[in-house]
């Protein structure tokens, strides 16, 4: 389980943020998640709204912060009722991911064996979940990541060349990333 924190943001970390990216590390002390420009425009509609209105400075808009990470931004959907609940919106910067293909026969012969290996990096975690291996766009099988590795070995491939990907389909953390296709030869 990761844990999060809010950080207040106020209308001049706001600006830095959205107006200023090449200082945003620098001014927050944290990095910045990849994938975190995702978030732009929610963050340009909350800078508008403190501009337009001063009484939201400092709890309109949070940043969300993993450790050392700034990895998200929140912001209210509204004031807090008379009991003191309050709405929010957020959303969380996944990590970027890297998926790389091999064979372990290539070219091979009709009827041997091939195993394709899959292996996804992370710039934050260990990705979990499932590898999905396609020839073309018809997928041919897929295996649970151990470690950072998925395997599949298919029995007996057809003549011709295959081109071969392996899709990562990402987990909670982590983003969705597809290998560069592997031509596979089975004379």
């Amino acid at each position: 389980m990761m844990q999060i924190s809010l950080r207040s943001c106020d209308l001049v970390l706001l600006e830095l943020a959205v107006l200023d990216p090449s200082a945003r590390e620098e001014r927050l002390g944290a990095r910045i998640a990849d994938g975190w420009e995702d978030f732009a425009d929610a963050m340009r509609v909350s800078l508008d709204k403190l501009r337009a209105n001063s009484t939201l400075n400092s709890w309109w808009t949070h940043l969300v912060d993993t450790p050392l990470t700034v990895g998200g931004v929140c912001s209210y959907a509204g004031p807090p009722t008379a009991d003191g609940v309050v709405e929010i919106a957020y959303g969380i910067a996944s990590y970027a991911t890297t998926t790389s293909l091999n064979s372990s026969l290539n070219p091979s012969q009709f009827g041997q064996p091939v195993t394709f290996t899959a292996r996804v990096t992370s710039s934050g975690p260990t990705p979990t979940g499932r590898v999905t291996f396609l020839d073309g766009t018809a997928a041919i099988g897929s295996a649970t990541l151990s470690g950072d590795v998925a395997t599949l070995t298919k029995s007996s491939p057809a003549i011709g060349t295959h081109l071969i990907t392996a899709e990562y389909v990402g987990d909670a953390d982590n983003a969705e990333s597809t290998s560069s296709a592997l031509d596979q030869v089975v004379q």
